[in-house]
């Protein structure tokens, strides 16, 4: 259903550090807005100040790597190049090494695994991740009296989710719910009635946060090379790197699977494995 706009003042204050991983990065929008840093613009309205002062240590994003298995969508980001490095992959199977990024972003991904799946991914993001995670996913869509049309539309759409994750499963794995608006201020409630009784719908997002309390002596430094930091995805082996007619590949002596890098991306999604 895309990524809703407004929830971007709400992930992008909550980055720390210099080294960010974007997964299910789509068509580069939160890599666009972290290039930008808006968030810390001083000048103009009053909401850049107060969001200025949520984490007044943050850093400005100086590594960005994203990551997304569909290559009809990676097109734009690999054009305009948004992102320091751009990696096809599968999000419960990340080729990283442990704690590699500051914070990781993923944005609208959850919804779109196997509850199975969803498992493993939120186990490879804690793998991968050294302070802080960052996650979005839809809980509710209200249809109340929308036409038949809109209804068969406002189904399709949501067909595409195939799990749902619970806030309280969240909160059992430590996420903080920064979830718009919330808050049980009596304005609030009376806004949040108000949109019950009379919209047709409504779209609720979870904005979870997570932050991790690992030893800085394990984290791995990127020193802007991504081959650093690059593992096999399946047997999570050291890949060892070569160029054979121009073509970079990565090969893991373990499992024997070769990785391609391919018109400046590399392709790790597992259907592409060659053994």
């Amino acid at each position: 259903m895309g990524t809703p706009i407004f929830v971007a003042q709400y992930v992008l204050p909550q980055i720390e550090g210099t080294v960010v991983l974007d997964l299910g990065c789509g068509d580069g929008l939160y890599g666009c807005l972290m290039r930008t840093c808006w968030w810390q613009t001083i000048s103009g309205s009053q909401e850049p100040d107060f969001i200025q002062t949520l984490n007044p240590k943050q850093q400005d994003p100086d590594y960005i790597v994203g990551v997304e298995i569909d290559d009809t969508v990676i097109q734009k980001p690999k054009e305009h190049k948004i992102y320091d490095e751009l990696i096809m992959s599968s999000a419960h199977k990340l080729p990283f090494k442990d704690n590699t990024f500051d914070t990781i972003l993923c944005i609208e991904v959850i919804e779109h695994t196997q509850k199975n799946i969803s498992c493993k991914v939120l186990a490879e993001l804690d793998r991968c991740a050294r302070t802080r995670i960052i996650l979005t996913t839809p809980y509710r869509v209200r249809s109340g009296f929308l036409p038949p049309e809109e209804l068969t539309t406002l189904h399709a759409l949501a067909s595409s989710h195939k799990s749902q994750i619970s806030l309280k499963e969240l909160r059992s794995r430590n996420y903080h719910i920064l979830t718009p608006p919330g808050g049980k201020h009596p304005l609030r409630m009376i806004r949040r009635f108000l949109e019950r009784k009379y919209l047709k719908y409504r779209y609720n997002e979870i904005v979870a946060v997570k932050k991790l309390y690992k030893d800085p002596a394990k984290f791995n430094y990127v020193e802007k090379d991504i081959k650093n930091i690059l593992q096999c995805p399946s047997c999570k082996f050291n890949l060892h790197f070569s160029v054979d007619g121009g073509e970079e590949k990565g090969y893991c002596k373990n499992c024997k699977a070769i990785f391609h890098k391919k018109m400046q991306v590399w392709d790790f999604r597992t259907e592409n494995y060659k053994f």
